[in-house]
């Protein structure tokens, strides 16, 4: 059939071909969920979703009619991060929709287009490489294409091309799934349902797979015996509760409590509080909550100031996390890093760091939990700071594992250590070998670190006022200078004579341009260099020569 307008009616039609064809991928879904700590099954999670939606969805020919009533369903059976994000999905189709008997393509793709807005909003630390890019790329790169004479089968067919690229580009965006060599979970469950809708356009009978579907990356924390898994001996007196519990609820609010008047945005800063990964969504009186925390408690016992609940779920990660590490095969070799800024994850994470820690996170029992989160032969961690390293030591002494500290100074020397590992096939280094880079490439550093003076100083026979930028080389000033070009050429003079490179990182607090600061240095010394944006906390700029 060739659509050009569809109702309420054959547009729930494509959604069971949709949930139907889902539910015949569901296991393949379901085991490319590749995070340490699966949130329930992707797959699973997604189908119970819509299918809980359309069991509770209108018989009608009213587009409008049937979407507000799928909406309201899927958000009360919404199960797991990508199941509440696929409600939101639809949410936002149905908000757009609210008012249309029947739609044409070029509505249906507005309606797309507000579905993947209305899920970012409802997503608190909404993150690429996840269903939400391919909802929002496969929409994003065919409006221009879609007109009042475009079908609805065209619509489908030019969205579903788009999203497959962009599930395809998710392991470049989320280097948990680019080590993995798996695409996005959610995003592959979303082209399932669309190709499901596309079948049923093209006169296509699917039918629901009603077989067993692997559990193999999800653990039933209310049912032990299924899973095998030994209750006698899951905690003791050395559990570390690394991961805290997967904790959803629907609450529905009670006006009567006129002195607990519910706000959305600040329960929201509340669950920041206690945990991540978390999902808000208030649709009148019913709020739909999921969030990671180590206390459920407190978090069930503040909604409860504002309602009651409608469902409740709250299941230990760790329990879930240790059985996908019997199932996931080990790593030669890990490694961690800690870092000054978000743009320091990525930089890093890109030359084959593994995990990353913020300076504000790095106490003992950090380090621990790093380590823990992933399962190795053996962990390298960059201190990249001196100050850290007494605590990486004591997070070696405290677990049984085989960890080496490559004792990095600043992010340079982390950098140019990681960076060494780009010179040979990495996937043929063993740990013997990383170990040989990571050492030579941190010693063949030379990195000068620039930050401001807060105060008058005369240290190693070098004169500091107030509010001088000072250069920093192996933990001393060598020189400072109220000019911050000034200074950098002249430290550079006093640290080599024989420049040939500059990696020049730039700090959260510089306000010149970089590329003003290597055209100078280009003139001065006849080098070259590249500008990596750090955004440092600490340091308004460094540089590493050569």
């Amino acid at each position: 059939m060739n659509i050009l307008k569809i109702n309420g009616k054959n547009f729930k039609e494509m959604l069971v071909s949709g949930a139907n064809n889902l539910s015949q991928h569901e296991s393949e879904v379901n085991e490319l969920n590749v995070f340490p700590v699966p949130d329930g099954d992707t797959g699973t999670n997604m189908l119970n979703t819509l299918e809980g939606g359309l069991m509770q969805s209108k018989d009608t020919d009213n587009l409008g009619e049937f979407m507000q009533s799928l909406s309201k369903g899927m958000l009360l059976n919404a199960r797991g991060n990508s199941g509440v994000i696929l409600s939101q999905l639809f949410k936002g189709q149905a908000l757009y929709l609210k008012t249309f008997n029947e739609a044409s393509a070029l509505d249906l793709c507005n309606a797309i287009e507000m579905g993947y807005k209305t899920a970012y909003k409802a997503v608190i630390n909404p993150a690429e490489g996840t269903i939400l890019t391919v909802a929002r790329e496969g929409v994003r790169m065919i409006k221009n294409d879609i007109d009042a004479n475009t079908s609805i089968n065209s619509l489908i067919m030019k969205l579903l091309f788009q999203m497959k690229i962009a599930l395809d580009n998710t392991p470049n965006l989320l280097h948990v799934l680019k080590e993995a060599g798996v695409v996005d979970s959610g995003g592959a469950g979303l082209i399932y349902i669309y190709e499901g809708m596309k079948k049923y356009l093209d006169d296509e009978v699917i039918k629901r797979y009603n077989g067993e579907v692997s559990k193999k990356s999800l653990v039933k924390a209310n049912n032990f015996k299924e899973n095998k898994i030994d209750t006698t001996n899951l905690f003791d007196e050395n559990t570390i509760l690394t991961y805290g519990y997967c904790t959803e609820f629907i609450l529905q609010l009670q006006p009567k409590l006129k002195n607990k008047e519910f706000n959305l945005d600040e329960f929201i800063k509340f669950l920041n509080t206690l945990g991540d990964s978390i999902v808000a969504i208030q649709d009148d009186l019913i709020v739909k909550v999921h969030v990671h925390t180590k206390t459920p408690g407190v978090v069930f016992n503040k909604a409860q100031e504002y309602g009651e609940f409608i469902t409740i779920k709250s299941e230990n990660m760790n329990i879930q996390h240790n059985e996908v590490m019997t199932i996931k095969p080990n790593k030669k070799f890990a490694i961690i890093s800690t870092i000054e800024s978000e743009e320091e994850d990525e930089i890093l994470k890109n030359i084959h760091a593994d995990k990353t820690l913020m300076m504000n996170e790095t106490s003992t029992n950090d380090f621990i939990n790093a380590i823990n989160s992933i399962n190795a032969s053996k962990y390298f961690v960059l201190s990249n700071d001196k100050n850290v390293v007494l605590a990486i030591e004591q997070a070696k002494t405290l677990i049984d594992k085989n960890i080496e500290i490559i004792k990095t100074t600043n992010m340079v020397e982390g950098y140019f250590a990681l960076e060494s590992l780009m010179l040979e096939d990495y996937d043929t280094l063993d740990a013997a070998r990383v170990s040989k880079l990571l050492n030579e490439g941190m010693d063949a550093t030379n990195a000068i670190l620039f930050t401001k003076a807060s105060k008058d100083s005369n240290i190693n026979s070098v004169n500091v006022l107030n509010g001088d930028f000072i250069a920093i080389n192996k933990g001393k000033i060598i020189a400072a200078s109220k000019d911050l070009i000034d200074l950098v050429l002249k430290s550079i003079s006093l640290v080599t004579d024989d420049l040939s490179q500059v990696s020049m990182f730039t700090g959260k607090s510089l306000d010149i341009d970089p590329y003003d600061i290597l055209d100078k240095i280009s003139d001065e010394f006849g080098a070259d260099g590249v500008v990596i944006d750090t955004k440092d906390q600490k340091y308004v700029l460094m540089i590493g020569v050569c």
